[in-house]
């Protein structure tokens, strides 16, 4: 029976608060991985040790493509264990690398327990002896086949031949909590990872408007909150209807050159109210710098200063195939790819404004009844819970 070994990193920096984001990785683990997978967990020094049950043993793979979901884990090991003893290790590193492919190997002994009577390099030497003339294989230390990885801990060594990447960063709910505007095109949902990845819960509002658009872009970002939800069990999403705000701006009669900004600024609003009720401290967002008339430096500055919250944009920096790599990994792309009518494509001016001033947009704002159109708004926001979805060939395992 396999141990399931979670190394993390940022973690290991964290001094007198390192218990706080251990427990915390437990939980988020426990989370992603499902309770009918692991018998029990509990943390050893700079680890996390997970015991498998027969049905987790039996869906290795399945929870192996899970792991990368959980944010705070630097990487993870599905390690067989052995006794401390040199012939004990020697024996279940030869049956790790008699079941790989290839003909070349390196031993990597790391020796937490510095009472083991033998030094990392005479581990190495001494299993990499017994491999060569066992099972006929050559050492090589530079881009091996196989790469055999052993833990020398306190009561037993760990041995494993493949790491399986994790989340990074810090885990979800250790740095407070945001909500993001999910637009569902392909940015919004890295945007929203990104920030998991530092540690934030997240929940999220989608603006629409039905029935001018079609109902397309509410499922999409049901179904992206599903592929979130994986880092942290479940989403609560605000569906806004944003059609009657849009008219109202329109007949407001203010300039049409600032529709989009007006826009903007009132999902700015109106998402404000909501991250109060949600006990959210920050706004996210997917805007990236230049990327459209409304993200230019100088309008992002203005729709900025509709509200007072902290507004996290961490994709403002990226290029577009950055944006979709990750995406790709992250397994949003192909939802944000499916076609669906933008809340903003509506009434969209002909030559809308590239750089515009905040005291120009301001003034003009005054024709629109803001206060009211907010409220109305926040008031007819619906609530769900999104809960995790995972890809249904690994559900019938």
């Amino acid at each position: 029976m396999r141990v399931l070994v979670c190394h993390y990193h940022e973690i290991a920096l964290k001094g007198r608060n390192r218990g706080k984001f251990e427990r915390l990785l437990v939980e988020r683990l426990l989370q992603v991985v499902g309770d009918e997978h692991i018998r029990s967990i509990k943390r050893a020094r700079g680890i996390i040790l997970a015991e498998l049950t027969p049905r987790g043993e039996r869906r290795r793979d399945a929870l192996a493509r899970r792991l990368q979901y959980v944010y705070g884990a630097a990487y993870f090991a599905f390690a067989v264990r052995a006794k401390l003893t040199i012939p004990a290790i020697t024996r279940a590193a030869c049956s790790l690398i008699a079941a790989e492919q290839g003909a070349t190997f390196r031993i990597t002994a790391r020796r937490a327990c510095k009472q083991f009577p033998y030094s990392s390099q005479e581990v190495n030497e001494k299993v990499g002896a017994s491999v060569v003339r066992r099972l006929g294989k050559k050492v090589q230390l530079t881009n091996p086949d196989i790469e055999c990885s052993i833990e020398i801990r306190e009561s037993e060594a760990l041995l494993y031949t493949k790491k399986i990447r994790g989340g990074g960063g810090l885990p979800v709910g250790s740095t407070g909590k945001g909500l993001v505007l999910l637009s569902g095109g392909i940015d919004s949902p890295v945007a929203a990872a990104r920030m998991m990845r530092r540690g934030m819960e997240i929940a999220a509002v989608h603006f629409h408007s039905i029935p001018h658009t079609s109902p397309a872009s509410i499922e999409k970002v049901r179904a992206l909150c599903g592929v979130l939800a994986r880092a942290q069990g479940s989403i609560r999403l605000f569906l806004v209807p944003f059609a009657d705000i849009q008219r109202a701006i329109v007949a407001s009669g203010a300039k049409e050159k600032f529709r989009v900004l007006f826009y903007r600024r009132m999902m700015l609003r109106i998402a404000g109210a909501l991250a109060h009720r949600a006990g959210a401290a920050a706004l996210i967002t997917g805007e990236n710098l230049g990327q459209v008339a409304s993200q230019t430096l100088e309008n992002i500055a203005v729709i900025a200063k509709a509200v007072d919250n902290p507004i996290l944009r961490p994709l403002l920096g990226f290029d577009k195939e950055e944006i979709i790599r990750e995406a790709e990994a992250l397994g949003t792309f192909p939802i944000s790819s499916l076609p669906d009518e933008d809340c903003c494509s509506l009434f969209v001016p002909a030559h809308p404004a590239t750089k515009a001033a905040a005291a120009a947009v301001q003034e003009e704002e005054q024709k629109i009844a803001v206060a009211d159109l907010v409220n109305q708004a926040v008031s007819r926001a619906e609530e769900e819970e999104r809960e995790a979805q995972w890809e249904e060939k690994e559900k019938a395992r």
